[in-house]
């Protein structure tokens, strides 16, 4: 009889380590979802803000391009 409660409490000791341990993982799973949530966050800021610099560098190439030709022309 003793044998089977000494077995019984190492089952039960081993099920609350396991129980410990997936709720360590699930913390560092939700821990990177997060991370990467963040990381798509600013990538998506970065895209916005190339994609404005791009528009930009278009405009200024247009004026420069005016300015160039007015030159020619005086």
């Amino acid at each position: 009889m003793e044998q089977q409660s000494a077995a019984t409490r190492e089952i039960a000791r081993n099920i609350g380590e396991a129980a410990g341990s997936t709720q360590h993982v699930r913390g560092n799973i939700d821990s990177v979802a997060e991370a990467a949530l963040e990381s798509g966050d600013s990538a998506n800021r970065v895209l916005s803000a190339s994609s404005m610099v791009q528009e930009e560098l278009r405009t200024l190439a247009g004026q420069v391009d005016t300015l160039v030709g007015e030159m020619r022309a005086a």
